[in-house]
């Protein structure tokens, strides 16, 4: 079977000094005939990591954009170099404006402006809204995800005015599917649409009936205690085999999830981690 080899290039935290942290995450994802760029990050310290890391963006095949916020996003100049046209999967509408309004403050949260023009040099995949794009026979995207459950609902302060009247409903989510004969992998970045909704849709789309893993941000830092509860209930609920979970996830969260689903069953995923499955 083949395996999948994942390396953490920017995190919430890291444990390696010859590393640096931010708010944001980018994952390189190699499995099989490919090389995933999953994000990128605010941009602050891709390059630098990549570079102690022994990673060189002439490896990446494609780039996946999993949203259009700030810290997953504002990495793009890395692939200034490159001559190629890199495929991308980037949904059409994860290039609008996205603001977070609270009663304290209107900040500007999506991708910067001066980046939008680094789009023209990808080969742009993704012309449509849709719910399942096949790379291959084990490789896809999942989008177009909805709110099924009564416990993960489009909250927050997330808006695509600033003047908080239209709510970002984060149509231009997606997230990477790898089948494998133990069960499906799945790669998400920050879950807004809930991971418990993602999940199962994402199972429903391989044909699958096991999750082996799910990687990255589930947006549980600021949820309730019930949530977090309710969320590793459900994962528990539908057997998932591993959880590597960071960025938006929380402590708090995490403490639950390994309460709930077992400390051998969940696992951070500091900058600079490298891990295989399969």
């Amino acid at each position: 079977m083949e395996k999948i080899k994942i390396t953490v290039l920017v995190e919430n935290s890291t444990d390696n000094p010859l590393l640096r942290s931010e708010h944001g995450l980018s994952l390189l994802i190699e499995s099989g005939p490919y090389t995933f760029l999953f994000d990128t990050g605010q941009g602050g310290v891709l390059k630098g990591n990549m570079s102690q890391l022994g990673v060189s963006i002439e490896r990446v095949t494609h780039f996946i954009l999993s949203h259009g916020h700030y810290d997953h996003g504002n990495g793009l100049p890395v692939f200034k170099k490159i001559k190629r046209r890199i495929p991308a999967f980037v949904h059409p509408l994860a290039v609008l404006p996205r603001y977070a309004v609270t009663e304290e403050e209107i900040r500007y949260i999506g991708l910067c402006r001066d980046h939008l023009r680094l789009f023209d040099s990808f080969e742009m995949l993704l012309k449509e809204d849709f719910a399942f794009f096949p790379l291959d026979e084990r490789h896809f995207i999942g989008g177009h995800f909805a709110y099924e459950n009564d416990f993960e609902t489009n909250s927050g302060p997330f808006f695509m005015d600033p003047d908080g009247k239209v709510p970002d409903l984060f149509e231009d989510e997606i997230a990477l599917g790898i089948k494998t004969q133990e069960g499906l992998v799945i790669v998400s970045g920050c879950s807004h649409h809930g991971i418990v909704n993602m999940a199962a849709q994402m199972l429903h789309s391989s044909g699958l009936t096991h999750i082996k893993a799910i990687i990255g941000g589930f947006h549980l830092s600021k949820a309730s205690v019930v949530k977090q509860q309710k969320t590793a209930l459900e994962l528990k609920k539908m057997g998932v085999g591993m959880l590597y979970a960071g960025h938006c996830t929380g402590k708090t969260a995490f403490g639950v999830m390994e309460k709930m689903l077992g400390k051998k069953n969940v696992r951070e995923i500091p900058a600079g981690m490298v891990f295989t499955i399969g």
